[in-house]
């Protein structure tokens, strides 16, 4: 049920989240200059993918959603720049079928940056977006992989809180173009109503990002550290008929200097916080 995000292709750590309780992975390739999945060769990102599903399978897990590339501050300015976004994108795509995911989770892109766009600008950056993602649906169609577009929190680009993204995945009308809903950039918004946010979503949520913070930082915590609203969120996922994978992007406090004993103990934490929010 519960998903903790994983940011490379292998590690020691699969053991754990099975162990856990875990049942899926969602899977980061958003490195884009760190990562050198993005580099190597695609006979070798093959490889390291197939190996991957071998190695989860073994363990009764499997990839449910993948992160395509993302780079902050956004270089999506002009169209060699999301030229080579895109090419990036197609690979992970390709990372995504060969993992066996179904959902892909991007970004919209930031032609005009992500703090501020000018109201003059809304609608040039609108018509860019629905270019851009009409390329990377078709593409992923071909995959059998559904691209779903992720809420962000930035709060002056028009295409950012759910009810915009909703709304412009909506004008795009491809049946291969769905949504990511992520708790904890909809919590930076503390004058959005939470029930309208989700309800103007509706089915159209496939995946979830599932973390908390307090409404200043993009904290990434776990449900109940911060000030979102969960015990309401898991009423709203029932109504509105969310049957997914309840996907935890949660940091690891001190990630590097806690024992791998502790971290277990952490996981199961997470997932048991988790299960009381969805059942």
């Amino acid at each position: 049920m519960a998903v903790d995000r994983i940011d490379h292709l292998d590690g020691e750590i699969y053991k754990d989240l099975a162990k856990a309780g875990y049942k899926a992975i969602d899977l980061g390739l958003t490195e884009v200059h760190r990562d050198d999945f993005y580099t190597m060769p695609v006979d070798d990102m093959i490889a390291q993918a197939q190996s991957l599903k071998k190695q989860l399978a073994e363990l009764g897990m499997y990839v449910n959603q993948v992160h395509g590339p993302w780079k902050y501050p956004p270089c999506d300015k002009t169209p060699a720049d999301r030229e080579s976004l895109f090419n990036k994108i197609f690979r992970s795509v390709l990372a995504t079928y060969i993992l066996g995911a179904k959902y892909f989770v991007i970004h919209p892109i930031m032609p005009f940056g992500a703090d501020y766009i000018p109201r003059e600008k809304w609608l040039e950056n609108r018509l860019i977006n629905k270019e851009f993602f009409r390329r990377i649906c078709d593409m992923a169609r071909n995959y059998n992989v559904v691209v779903c577009l992720e809420n962000m929190p930035f709060k002056e680009t028009g295409i950012s809180t759910p009810t915009e993204i909703a709304d412009f995945v909506r004008e795009m009308n491809d049946d291969n173009l769905k949504m990511c809903l992520d708790t904890g950039h909809l919590n930076l918004f503390p004058d959005l109503n939470l029930a309208k946010e989700v309800r103007a979503c509706g089915d159209l949520i496939k995946v979830l990002h599932v973390h908390d913070n307090h409404g200043c930082y993009d904290e990434h915590s776990y449900p109940y550290s911060g000030t979102f609203n969960w015990k309401k969120f898991g009423k709203l996922l029932k109504e509105v008929g969310y049957e997914g994978v309840f996907s935890l992007e949660t940091n690891l406090p001190n990630k590097k200097r806690t024992p791998k004993r502790a971290k277990r103990e952490i996981y199961k934490l997470y997932y048991n916080v988790s299960k009381k929010i969805v059942n």
